[in-house]
């Protein structure tokens, strides 16, 4: 009765989920919120959780687990999951910036921004030195 009331609904506005309207096996079909999917069909929950409609009916959905950063800035693009460094690898010391490999050098104070492995896994370091004797 629920799909035959689903079906009536979509056939007077000519389409339904967004696409021209099919007739969805009810054995074969996903439901999700107020959206219906086929077997195989895949879908975005969030734009961190890609989701399935699998055999028996079943959603499943993963949630995305994001690499960490490598520089002080990294950003959310609008589409994005996962935080990216627009502007490349870098690292600071004090309030300065410094992009991986170049050298910074301020009040007898070089620093370099380098690939230092950590207890918890690599990162790019500031690592500085006195250029004073």
């Amino acid at each position: 009765m629920q799909i035959a009331v689903w079906v009536a609904l979509c056939g007077i506005i000519a389409t339904c989920l967004g696409s021209p309207l099919t007739t969805l096996d009810p054995d074969t079909t996903c439901y999700y919120g107020s959206k219906a999917f086929a077997i195989g069909d895949t879908f975005m929950k969030s734009a961190c959780q890609p989701c399935v409609c699998a055999e028996g009916r079943s959603v499943n959905c993963v949630y995305i687990t994001c690499a960490p950063t490598h520089c002080v800035n990294p950003t959310y693009l609008s589409t994005q999951c996962c935080r990216e460094c627009p502007d490349g690898l870098n690292c600071q010391h004090g309030d300065k910036i410094i992009k991986e490999g170049e050298v910074y050098t301020d009040g007898g104070v070089t620093c370099r921004c380098q690939f230092v492995p950590q207890q918890y896994g690599p990162a790019y370091r500031a690592v500085c030195n006195s250029t004073h004797i």
